[in-house]
């Protein structure tokens, strides 16, 4: 029973130390919306004190052969209940995951393609999207403006400047068309959505999946996958690093 307390008491400090790390080196972006960061390193101080008093506790308890140690001080049992075996590690297989498993934001390999996006109800921030210039516009602002639009049309020759990972689609050209990705996170990766804009280039196929390109070009409706659909006809396309925050916000 006093094992099973001590490697409690040690989980609960090792959880709060985890979501400390992940808050103060930004990792916890990749899990949560940056709105939410708050609660990781509220979880963080909350699971470190809660460790830190157990062990606490611990060491003030007598040794396990003081047959009358209740006897002499009453204060000396144990609090709360103790977790059996199973809770433990349940407890401490996630936990090892965390810390042994690199953390790495959703990529090509996460995405749905029967539930990939590309155009977007305009939500209740949407408003906003028609007084950003488009030259400022990241892909989730286009998707925006396509998905308030009837009319694919009064997209071409918009010039646009976007950031996304690259995904190959059977539904396209994979010589010259691509993907270019990013996922929207509303709380955590649990309710994220992948958005994507169609990329054509004559260099398409060079671009390997996962890969993060800065596409620069003017959109030109297309029928894409029997849909008509805004498709960025690139002037150019850079291969960039993954930016910090890799995924957009609603």
């Amino acid at each position: 029973m006093r094992t099973r307390l001590w490697v409690r008491n040690v989980l609960l400090v090792l959880l709060g130390l985890f979501f400390l790390d992940t808050l103060i080196t930004g990792r916890v972006t990749i899990y949560v919306n940056q709105s939410f960061q708050w609660l990781a390193g509220f979880a963080g101080i909350a699971f470190l004190l809660l460790g830190i008093v157990g062990i606490a506790e611990l060491m003030r308890m007598p040794p396990p052969d003081a047959k009358d140690a209740l006897e002499r001080d009453p204060k000396a049992h144990i609090h709360g209940t103790v977790p059996s075996w199973p809770v433990l590690t349940i407890i401490a297989v996630p936990l090892a995951l965390g810390i042994l498993v690199p953390a790495r934001p959703l990529g090509a390999s996460a995405v749905n393609a029967d539930g990939l996006t590309t155009s977007l109800a305009v939500s209740q921030q949407g408003g906003a999207t028609f007084s950003i210039p488009p030259s400022e516009r990241n892909m989730m602002d286009w998707l925006r403006a396509f998905g308030n639009s009837t009319d694919m049309d009064e997209f071409n020759g918009q010039q646009a400047e976007v950031v996304g990972f690259v995904y190959h689609d059977v539904r396209l050209d994979d010589k010259i068309q691509f993907f270019a990705m990013r996922f929207i996170v509303s709380c955590c990766v649990a309710d994220a959505t992948s958005i994507g804009l169609v990329v054509e280039s004559p260099d398409a196929a060079k671009y390997t999946s996962d890969g993060w390109v800065k596409v620069t070009g003017k959109f030109q409706a297309q029928e894409v996958a029997g849909q008509r659909t805004p498709v960025l006809i690139a002037d150019s396309i850079e291969s960039v690093e993954q930016p910090e925050h890799p995924y957009l916000y609603p």
